[in-house]
């Protein structure tokens, strides 16, 4: 039976990374993919040399993909500044193939224009010096010989591509690296858990301005790490890509008013503990969806059990020597162990978790006692 839940999961990420995630699965030996170098999306065969910079400066390297995903209409601006984009990446011999890659939802098409006419209107352009058009004709304004040549190889070697099933493609390419017909719901989280792996990586090199690049060597070593942590047996999220693509906002009011939030403001933590406490909650309501998926509802019972039971030990201890506030029992409580949880996130996931509106009052967390709690 097809696991209709598992697709919809996919819907939470960019095109442009989708469009990454399942070139990375048809990465052979000796190939990396990577985001952002050419256009959106680049593919090369690797070489002993490294790339030079985030820009299209490239060597000893050959068969380059270069691909654009576009996940809009295309108009002829868009149009233009694609071949802008690729007339300029071709400065790098060692091009093989220009890819475009859109949704079919957008009815996209994409025409060609006369060599000489496009040359014309290059080299008509007024704009400034940092726009693509003029570095196309600072290039090639007195030499249309050249232009035709590099016009022409772009021609001769483009491939649209018109997708409309973009999360089925990804779940047929990823289902050998996964195991799908062994497991289908361990399947769809360890496809989970390694979109949000890339998507945490992309966004690290987005920050530092550089390119992402994942090697085949790498690709398998990914993969072979989400197997290890998500098995029928086992569910461990990676808590550092979990949380790099977590985005808390202070100003919500729909956070504001949640009964942990207020829990948390309790105990006088700043705002990025807050958010920090928050994603921990995250982070626990993700695992245990994916314990429940895999009907081990008895790991969350015990989780949560012992949770509360240590809650309650530290409030009665404080209590008892006089020392009881809000931050007292966050602190305290989190340092206590909990050896059904896979790891400290989890277990911190899961008291915050138990401070809710939704929790029964027999099983809820108070860092702050209200009048239900009294």
């Amino acid at each position: 039976m097809e696991n209709n839940s598992g697709i919809h999961s996919l819907a939470g990420y960019a095109y442009q990374i989708k469009v990454f995630v399942y070139y990375s699965f048809l990465l052979k030996e000796n190939e990396e993919v990577s985001y952002e170098l050419f256009d959106d999306v680049g593919i090369k065969s690797i070489q002993t040399t490294e790339l030079d910079d985030y820009n299209v400066k490239l060597t000893d390297t050959n068969k380059i993909n270069a691909v654009q995903v576009k996940h809009t209409s295309i108009n002829t601006e868009d149009k233009n500044k694609i071949l802008y984009n690729w007339i300029l990446a071709s400065q790098n011999n060692n091009i093989k193939k220009y890819t475009l890659f859109t949704d079919s939802q957008y009815n996209n098409s994409f025409e060609f224009d006369k060599d000489k006419d496009f040359f014309d209107e290059i080299v008509q352009s007024k704009k400034g010096p940092t726009a693509l058009v003029t570095k196309v004709k600072n290039l090639y304004k007195d030499n249309y010989s050249e232009f035709k040549k590099i016009y022409e190889k772009i021609q001769n070697n483009f491939n649209f591509i018109i997708e409309s099933e973009m999360d089925e493609k990804i779940v047929d390419a990823s289902s050998f690296a996964f195991r799908k017909d062994y497991n289908e719901t361990v399947f769809y989280q360890r496809l989970h858990e390694y979109m949000q792996k890339i998507t945490a990586d992309i966004l690290d090199a987005i920050i530092i301005k550089k390119p992402y690049v994942l090697s085949y060597a790498s690709y398998v070593k990914c993969v072979e790490s989400v197997c290890q942590r998500l098995t029928p047996t086992l569910t461990l999220p990676n808590y550092s890509n979990f949380a790099k693509i977590q985005n808390i906002n202070l100003n919500d009011e729909k956070i504001l008013n949640t009964r942990e939030f207020k829990q948390l403001k309790s105990c006088n933590l700043d705002d990025k503990s807050i958010s920090n406490h928050l994603i921990y909650k995250l982070y626990y309501e993700q695992s245990r969806i994916r314990y429940m998926e895999l009907d081990k509802n008895n790991i969350i019972s015990d989780i949560e059990s012992l949770s509360h039971d240590n809650f309650c030990s530290v409030k009665y201890m404080l209590i008892a020597d006089h020392k009881d506030t809000p931050l007292g029992r966050l602190i305290n409580t989190k340092d206590k162990s909990n050896s059904y949880a896979g790891n400290d996130h989890v277990k911190f996931g899961s008291l915050i978790y138990l401070t809710s509106d939704s929790i029964d009052s027999e099983k809820q967390i108070s860092w702050e006692d209200t009048d239900n709690d009294k």
